[in-house]
């Protein structure tokens, strides 16, 4: 199996006239570039070295991969919001409609007894 240097440089070999430039290729461009901070840089000065135009297509990407992630974000926390809701019910309705803070609230009463 190759090693992570040998895919990235594979990767940045792959750039030139015709390169397809999918998903697929900005998904590894954009992973590589989270884990090292100059390969988009790299990756880039190839491109234009090799006459690839590939910023426009990257940007289009990025703005379409970063609403994709906030929707998938909004979908998470309303349905954290509902699952944690029911989760306080359920507590509630155990405790017989206490809250668990109670007990806790109720310590300054027991030192004020002594």
């Amino acid at each position: 199996m190759p090693s992570t240097t040998e895919l990235k440089a594979a990767f940045l070999d792959s750039i030139k006239p015709g390169v397809v430039l999918d998903d697929a290729f900005f998904r590894k461009l954009y992973g590589w570039s989270m884990t090292e901070p100059d390969f988009l840089e790299r990756a880039l000065d190839i491109a234009v070295s090799r006459q690839v135009d590939i910023a426009p297509g990257y940007q289009a990407w990025g703005k379409a991969y970063e609403a994709e992630q906030a929707a998938i974000d909004k979908d998470v926390a309303e349905w954290y919001g509902k699952w944690s809701g029911e989760q306080r019910e359920g507590v509630e309705q155990a405790s017989g409609g206490r809250n668990q803070r109670s007990r806790y609230q109720r310590i300054p009463q027991i030192f004020q007894r002594q």
